[in-house]
C-alpha cells in the first residue's frame, strides 16, 4: 500500500525515514552483463504531493529495460525512487520504503551525496549509502543510488543489486515539477555508469 506524504518534508529526520543497515554487496558477478547502461541528459517528474493522477512522479532504474524509467509511483512498488518538493522549493528524494504504509515492504534503496561531478561519476561506490532514507538536496548535487531489486536479477549467481547516479538540475515548485539528469546500469551486480554493456 502507497501513502503519499504531507507537506513540509524540510526536516531531514523526518519519522517517515526508516534507516536499516545493509551490508555492501560485492560488486563481482558470475554471469555477464546483458544491457548496456542507459542515460538520460534531461527528463521532468512530478513532485509525488499535488501531482496529476498517473504522472511519472517516480524512477524505476531497471524500468529503462523494461519500459520506461519514469514511472507513476503505485502500490506496485515497481520504482525505486519517488520525488517531491518541500515547502522551501527543495527537490526531495524517496525511496520506495519511505512512501510505504506499514503493511507493505518494497525493496530498499541506498542514496549516497558524492564529491565528483556527474561526468566524473563513472562508477558507483560499493559502499557508503543511506538507506531507505528521505534526502533533500540541492540543485547540482550528485547522488549515487543502489537498489536491492531482486526480482530483476534472476540468476543465483548474481548480486541482487543494481547501480545508477542522477542530479536534479532544476524545480519548478509552483508547477510541482523537477528536472533531473539520470544514468543507470540495469546489469546486476555491475557498477559501471559509462554507455554501452559493462565488462566488470
Amino acid at each position: 500500500m502507497l501513502r503519499r506524504i504531507t507537506r513540509g518534508l524540510a526536516p531531514l529526520g523526518l519519522a517517515l525515514a526508516i534507516t536499516t543497515v545493509v551490508a555492501a554487496c560485492d560488486s563481482t558477478t558470475g554471469v555477464d552483463a546483458s544491457y548496456s547502461v542507459y542515460s538520460r541528459d534531461s527528463a521532468t517528474v512530478y513532485a509525488i504531493n499535488g501531482s496529476p493522477d498517473n504522472a511519472p512522479n517516480a524512477l524505476s532504474l531497471f524500468g529503462g529495460v523494461v519500459g520506461s524509467s519514469l514511472v507513476p509511483a503505485s502500490g506496485s512498488f515497481n520504482f525505486d525512487l519517488a520525488f517531491d518538493v518541500d515547502d522551501q522549493g527543495r527537490p526531495v528524494l524517496l525511496p520506495a520504503r519511505t512512501v510505504a504504509s506499514n503493511f507493505a515492504s518494497p525493496h530498499s534503496v541506498g542514496l549516497q551525496v558524492v564529491s565528483q561531478s556527474y561526468d566524473e561519476l563513472t562508477r558507483a561506490p560499493d559502499k557508503g549509502y543511506r538507506m531507505d532514507s528521505t534526502l533533500v538536496v540541492s540543485i547540482g548535487q550528485v547522488i549515487a543510488i543502489q537498489s536491492f531489486y531482486g526480482t530483476a536479477c534472476t540468476s543465483f549467481y548474481q548480486t541482487p543489486v543494481i547501480y545508477g547516479k542522477l542530479v536534479v538540475t532544476d524545480v519548478d515548485p509552483s508547477a510541482r515539477t523537477l528536472t533531473l539528469k539520470y544514468t543507470a546500469d540495469p546489469n546486476c551486480g555491475y557498477r559501471s555508469l559509462t554507455s554501452g554493456v559493462p565488462k566488470d
